[in-house]
């Protein structure tokens, strides 16, 4: 919702910065549209995967919640 909010206004700023010129760097819609070695303007989020990064949610499963194989266990009983 912010992003297409504030997409609008990025393209309209890199318009006027560089509507005008001769060089001026193409929108690409796609970072898949962008070409190696051309200016591009990208407007978007990026997500980048770090394997050795912690992760709360992981920290948080291991370390505070009970492991589900366990619940499983207690929640059974025998005939």
């Amino acid at each position: 919702m912010r992003l297409m909010k504030l997409k609008s206004e990025l393209l309209k700023t890199a318009q006027s910065k560089w509507g005008g010129q001769a060089n001026a760097p193409n929108v690409c819609q796609r970072i898949l549209d962008a070409e190696t070695g051309v200016k591009c303007i990208l407007v978007g989020t990026i997500y980048k995967d770090m394997k050795m990064k912690p992760n709360i949610l992981d920290e948080l499963n291991r370390d505070v919640l009970v492991p589900t194989e366990s619940l499983v266990a207690s929640s059974l009983v025998s005939d």
